[in-house]
């Protein structure tokens, strides 16, 4: 739950879904992203901002995971991303497409799946898997442990 300078982490217990603890945490003026860590005592917050080129920076905090890196991305309107096992998964549109990367907290890209024209583009890490995906039919599947990449297209 968030709002203009602080937000809260709220932590269930399943299947009763009995709250356990309810955090507070307050936001600095560069918070960019704010992601639940359900590992962690405190969610992970992301500063986000521009480079001198017009490219994204996304700065990443010390953490249980490392930290204290910064990332250039060649993002074009709003960065969505979510927390996965220690590691980032980011997505953006770019000038040569829609971009789903995976980044430790090093700032080191363990993926990059770039999608031409994607329409409707999504992406999810389910069961070990990088699964990347749009409404045109194309699939990319990295299995994360090993690199082994498949790729579906229609037609």
């Amino acid at each position: 739950l968030g709002g203009p300078s602080r937000v809260e982490q709220w932590r269930y217990t399943l299947p009763e879904r009995r709250l356990l603890e309810r955090d507070h945490h307050a936001l600095g003026n560069d918070t960019g992203l704010v992601l639940p860590d359900c590992h962690g005592a405190e969610p992970v917050v992301l500063s986000v901002g521009e480079s001198g080129t017009g490219a994204v920076v996304l700065s990443l905090p010390r953490c249980a995971y490392g930290g204290g890196a910064r990332v250039e991305l060649p993002a074009r309107g709003p960065l969505q991303a979510t927390l996965h096992d220690g590691q980032l998964l980011l997505r953006f549109a770019a000038a040569d497409g829609w971009h789903c990367q995976l980044v430790d907290f090093g700032g080191r890209l363990l993926a990059d799946v770039v999608l031409p024209g994607a329409v409707e583009a999504r992406a999810n890490i389910h069961a070990g898997h990088l699964l990347a995906w749009d409404r045109a039919g194309r699939l990319v599947d990295i299995e994360i442990g090993t690199s082994l990449a498949t790729t579906l297209t229609p037609g």
